[in-house]
């Protein structure tokens, strides 16, 4: 929507082709090819989001990053995460955390969702199926966000 090429990386296809859909301009599956390689030969990442909870995820996403990059980890996954200092500070690296939000994001979310800028995507199961849920959620086979409904 702000006019970023996206970069999509995950090791399941069907999540992959999810990704073109919602708009990635690539897509790569980090089972078949090196996500960083391929990143870096699109020139670098100005910013990386990794959106799982792995080290591994945050580390490539770091080492993906063109100079004056930015890292968001958004994630907690758990242990330590190891960076670079000297290459950190000469790339000129930023690293930011975040796992929250505030209100007014929450307010220019749903604002991009009433102008039908973004359109969400859920799963919807009864209340009843919340073990299926799970296990969907599990396997990697949620499209979008699980919602429950009563």
């Amino acid at each position: 929507m702000l006019g970023a090429k996206v970069v999509a990386v995950d090791v399941l296809e069907s999540k992959l082709e999810f990704a073109k859909e919602l708009g990635a301009d690539y897509v790569v599956n980090a089972s078949k090819e090196d996500p960083v390689k391929y990143i870096k030969d699109l020139g670098g990442a100005d910013v990386a989001l990794p959106t799982v909870e792995s080290l591994k995820a945050m580390r490539q996403a770091y080492e993906s990053l063109r100079p004056g990059g930015t890292l968001v980890l958004i994630g907690l996954p758990v242990g330590e995460l190891s960076l670079p200092v000297i290459d950190w500070i000469l790339k000129d690296i930023k690293v930011v955390g975040n796992i929250g939000f505030t209100r007014n994001d929450i307010l220019q979310s749903l604002k991009l969702v009433s102008d039908g800028k973004v359109k969400p995507r859920v799963e919807l199961f009864k209340f009843e199926e919340v073990n299926t849920a799970i296990e969907k959620l599990k396997r990697g086979e949620v499209r979008g966000r699980a919602v429950l409904t009563f």
